[in-house]
């Protein structure tokens, strides 16, 4: 289906087959739709036949590198009644290690916002300079930072 409206785009007003500044912007808009679909069924695939959680959280990160930056990235685990947060998968250009946090405070970091929020949450570099400030950014300062809350029966389980 995409690869009919790249074609059709592709045919400006003139009936020439070169395309205009519009329909170039619209095809690598359906490019990118496209590749958001194939990394979302690559995702849905890995939860589907992967048989362990280790190759599931390797297979999330190579899929969603794909379509964005996950240079850092990682995979946390929360207890909101024990208030832990775990690290079962990271990758990090500048630490090493990710210890289990025994006091977790959903108010205090980035992480704990998209617990409390229940929904994805995008972070610039001005607001994560004034968070910093606070005393809410945990680590090196990036210059964007995002969270995906993962819910499973309303409950927030984890962020990625």
């Amino acid at each position: 289906m995409v690869r009919q409206k790249i074609t059709i785009l592709n045919q400006n007003k003139s009936g020439s087959r070169e395309p205009d500044r519009r329909s170039q912007d619209k095809i690598a808009s359906l490019k990118h739709a496209e590749e958001i679909n194939k990394t979302l069924f690559e995702i849905s695939n890995a939860i589907n036949t992967t048989l362990n959680l280790d190759d599931l959280y390797r297979s999330i990160h190579q899929s969603l590198a794909r379509i964005i930056d996950v240079t850092n990235f990682f995979i946390a685990m929360v207890d909101t009644e024990k208030r832990t947060l775990q690290f079962p998968y990271h990758v990090d250009t500048t630490d090493d290690q990710f210890f289990p946090i025994t006091d977790f405070d959903t108010g205090s970091s980035l992480t704990g916002l998209v617990v409390l929020q229940r929904k994805p949450v995008l972070v610039e570099e001005k607001a994560l300079k004034d968070r910093e400030a606070k005393g809410g950014v945990w680590g090196p300062l990036p210059l964007i930072w995002m969270g995906i809350p993962l819910i499973v029966k309303e409950t927030v389980i984890g962020v990625m």
